[in-house]
């Protein structure tokens, strides 16, 4: 559910350290899963995966452990490898604070065009799998217990329409502290 980055070689020649095809997945906290090679060479890949996390853009790198290249900082094998760096995000998040007609409609539409949607209201016959069949979760409590329970990051966005402008009014003074 987090935010990543596939690095895969492309194209390789010389005494690469993997073969072509080979993957490995950066996790945004420097964790990974799967390796291209170790080495120098795989911590330049990280440092590579992680800017193209920040910025959004994947990229073709070519990484030479030739004379000159990554072999002076004492890696052995010789060689280059290209490696495809391609930002992986997370499906974007909806919180919909509210479950009446406003959110019965928007909750819709935001499953239409790709959004993970969450519906929270303090009344379980609203907030019901049987109004929201299609949200990935429905959540029946206190809008304060709620608020605290929700984990905003980056890809996340949050709908105010409560029955209430005061329940509207908690939602907000939580939502710009996020």
């Amino acid at each position: 559910g987090g935010d990543a980055v596939l690095a895969t070689i492309t194209s390789s020649s010389g005494s690469a350290p993997r073969e072509v095809g080979s993957k490995m997945l950066i996790r945004s906290d420097g964790s990974i899963t799967g390796t291209i090679g170790g080495g120098t060479f795989e911590t330049q890949v990280c440092q590579e995966a992680m800017n193209a996390m920040r910025d959004g853009v994947p990229r073709l790198v070519r990484f030479d452990a030739s004379e000159g290249g990554i072999v002076e900082e004492g890696m052995q094998c010789g060689g280059t490898a290209d490696v495809f760096i391609e930002p992986i995000y997370a499906t974007p998040r909806l919180y919909l604070f509210g479950g009446g007609h406003i959110a019965f409609y928007v909750a819709r539409i935001a499953k239409m065009v790709g959004f993970s949607v969450v519906v929270i209201d303090d009344r379980a016959d609203v907030a019901s799998r049987e109004r929201f069949p299609d949200a990935d979760d429905v959540i029946a409590e206190e809008f304060a217990t709620a608020c605290a329970a929700v984990t905003v990051t980056r890809r996340s966005y949050v709908v105010i329409a409560t029955r209430e402008h005061r329940y509207d009014e908690q939602v907000l003074e939580w939502a710009v502290t996020t």
